[in-house]
């Protein structure tokens, strides 16, 4: 039997060692999957929003994976592996598609099947980690991921410009990444899931209006969620579609959209760690907010590729606060003993959100411009930063 420091230590060595090539696979996929739809099948605009809408669908059924997993009865980083291994097969298939339907099933599968393990992590690091460390380890994983994340991320842009044809061999990479993850995965100590945190996927789901402190911050991640990511997928297209005056080449693609963001993310995830840890939440995630508005009105409003450099630069400081926050605000909120349910809700409204988000987006640009993409982004974020303020003070948060 482990001590809590033996625990913490093994998990700390085994997701600092996954976690790389974890982010390969999502750099891959955030990147590859929809670059490739649009330059290489010539995909219409819904076949991107469903591709888009892969990783949000695999969020919104949750509930119901965490229930089958529970099910299972297999402690829950070997649940995670699992996971990671199936993801591996459908980015195989995705890689020799034939045919535009073959290419978006199995990219849109493993984005699903790639969504699971974190909602499992959540669980891992609530029973690995003490309070008073979670951000700091967690942030930690994160600094070495997105280094890895940001070079793999150049090289997969400059390998692309050489011959569109060379994707097929990238999606080797992501699932080749994808089985070494998983391997990591499986040493990490843990538990199987707790019947008291997985009961059926509607009374997991029913804490939103339980809960009303939860079901109102849940409303407020629905709104900035749909803002942040409408604009992903749109990013990509302005500068990838000549129409916008950009046209820019695959390697300034990946460098805007994924490889300063990661820079920026490295520098200042310890800084974001160490915030979470020692302040409150509710204000760190309205300075996270107002460093994403910004961002989202300098981007669409320019074509000069400094400036959207600068802004993805504070895309990324966003980002880095953005994700820590996400995948370990309900900690603050949830009895430990609840924490995968509480996530599972959580991540079930956030991929409803996200399901609508790129065809909200899509169908802005269309009607509009992109700078309205922006626009209505930000409107979002600062209704959210509203909201979050509102409860800035209730005694329920940790």
């Amino acid at each position: 039997m482990l001590t809590q420091a033996e625990r913490a230590g093994k998990t700390y060595l085994y997701d600092c060692l996954r976690g790389p090539f974890n982010n390969i696979v999502y750099v891959g996929l955030m990147t590859l999957a929809l670059l490739i739809a649009i330059r290489y099948h010539e995909a219409p605009s819904w076949v991107k929003s469903i591709i888009c809408s892969g990783e949000s669908l695999g969020r919104a059924i949750t509930p119901i994976t965490l229930y089958f997993g529970f099910r299972l009865a297999l402690p829950t980083a070997w649940l995670a592996s699992l996971y990671m291994l199936a993801t591996a097969l459908f980015l195989l298939i995705a890689a020799f598609a034939s045919s535009l339907l073959l290419y978006t099933i199995g990219i849109v599968l493993a984005y699903i099947l790639f969504a699971q393990p974190l909602q499992l992590m959540l669980q891992i690091y609530s029973k690995n980690y003490t309070a008073d460390e979670r951000g700091s380890r967690v942030s930690t994983m994160f600094f070495i991921s997105l280094i890895i994340g940001s070079l793999s991320a150049h090289f997969f842009g400059k390998w692309l410009d050489i011959d569109i044809q060379h994707f097929q061999w990238q999606f080797v990479i992501l699932a080749v990444s994808a089985v070494i993850s998983a391997c990591f995965l499986a040493k990490i100590p843990s538990t199987p899931l707790d019947s008291h945190a997985c009961g059926n996927p509607w009374q997991n789901f029913s804490l939103i209006w339980k809960d009303k402190l939860f079901g109102w911050m849940i409303a407020a991640y629905i709104i900035l969620g749909i803002g942040t990511a409408m604009v992903v997928p749109i990013k990509i297209e302005y500068m990838a579609d000549p129409q916008f005056k950009i046209n820019a080449s695959n390697l300034n693609i990946t460098l805007i959209n994924v490889i300063i963001p990661a820079i920026s993310m490295i520098v200042s995830t310890k800084i974001w760690g160490y915030i979470f840890d020692k302040f409150n939440f509710i204000k760190t995630r309205l300075l996270v907010n107002a460093c994403f508005i910004a961002s989202f009105l300098t981007f669409f409003t320019s074509t000069n590729i400094v400036i959207l450099g600068l802004s993805s630069v504070l895309n990324g400081f966003a980002l880095s606060g953005g994700m820590l926050i996400w995948s370990l605000w309900v900690t603050k909120i949830a009895p430990s003993e609840k924490t995968p349910a509480y996530m599972s809700a959580h991540s079930a409204a956030s991929g409803l959100k996200g399901l609508i988000a790129p065809a909200t987006g899509y169908a802005v640009l269309s009607f509009k411009d992109p700078i309205a993409v922006g626009v209505t982004a930000a409107t979002l974020m600062l209704l959210s930063c509203i909201m979050f303020f509102v409860v800035r003070n209730n005694p329920q948060i940790k």
